[in-house]
């Protein structure tokens, strides 16, 4: 999905509904697998205030740092993340598999772009480990711990390499995780979104609105993608604040009329959605 640029807002109470470590973990895993299939730009974890979840900016931050995680070029994991009990077992987990991370080992011929992570300077120019035996000099402006976009060009075996901003060469770098510990019309407003989609058995059936999520797909350059929790749903959690939904949310979609379960996780949600908007809109 290149256009419009899409925006999900995903509940903190995401992995509450189960206390083991392992399938908490693998819940963060589809979400980030979904979004890198999708190419999907950005997500924000908003706080949903659901009783249930006890500590909600203790689940915000395991979400965003298992998330940034999986998201990261396996070879710059181990420099950038420290030990930590909440990614002991992001191991077991299979991996992302992103077009934009190489192979382990794989040597770059030609031009290509990889990530790299800036380890310090020589001279005037940055040296960056971009996966290879040693770090690269690159040309550019940055500071040592910065993860940058690099791109690399070989020739007769020699490798050197430039900084390049992802915003202006085209193609999926991954996605951004902002968690602003807000409630979700809060989170919602601070990214000045062109149109707001809300995911609920209770919305209406995705065929009646084809016409207005086509002229989505053809006009909207922001578009937030919401999904309810494990516990309750988007009016629910909206009301919870004094809201309701149609103040906050532009179409209410259904994307499985009918479905065959009493409920429908939020994992497996984000799959059905992006899955019938990557048909209607293309890209």
């Amino acid at each position: 999905m290149q256009k419009p640029s899409i925006t999900l807002f995903i509940p903190v109470s995401l992995t509450v509904e189960t206390q083991n470590k392992l399938l908490r973990n693998y819940k963060v895993w589809q979400l980030a697998r979904a979004m890198t299939i999708f190419k999907i730009q950005k997500v924000v974890l908003y706080n949903d205030n659901e009783p249930l979840c006890k500590d909600q900016g203790r689940e915000g931050r395991f979400i965003k740092k298992v998330l940034r995680y999986l998201a990261t070029p396996p070879y710059l994991r181990k420099k950038i993340f420290p030990l930590d009990q909440d990614l002991r077992l992001v191991g077991a987990l299979p991996p992302l598999q992103p077009n934009y991370s190489p192979e382990e080992g794989e040597i770059p011929s030609g031009e290509t772009y990889r990530y790299g992570l800036i380890m310090g300077t020589k001279g005037k120019r940055l040296m960056v480990d971009v996966g290879l035996k040693t770090p690269i000099e690159v040309e550019g402006n940055g500071k040592a711990g910065q993860v940058v976009l690099v791109l690399l060009t070989e020739r007769e075996g020699i490798i050197s390499g430039s900084l390049v901003d992802k915003r202006f060469i085209g193609g999926y770098w991954g996605f951004d995780v902002s968690l602003p510990e807000k409630d979700l019309a809060a989170s919602i407003r601070s990214e000045q979104l062109d149109v707001v989609i809300g995911t609920s058995r209770l919305g209406k059936s995705v065929h009646t609105l084809e016409k207005e999520m086509l002229n989505i797909g053809n006009t909207a350059e922001k578009v937030g993608i919401v999904f309810g929790g494990p516990y309750q749903g988007i009016h629910d959690i909206l009301s919870r604040v004094g809201l309701k939904s149609s103040e906050v949310i532009d179409y209410m979609i259904n994307v499985v009329p009918g479905q065959g379960t009493k409920t429908i996780r939020v994992e497996e949600a984000v799959f059905a959605t992006l899955t019938l908007l990557k048909y209607l809109w293309g890209g």
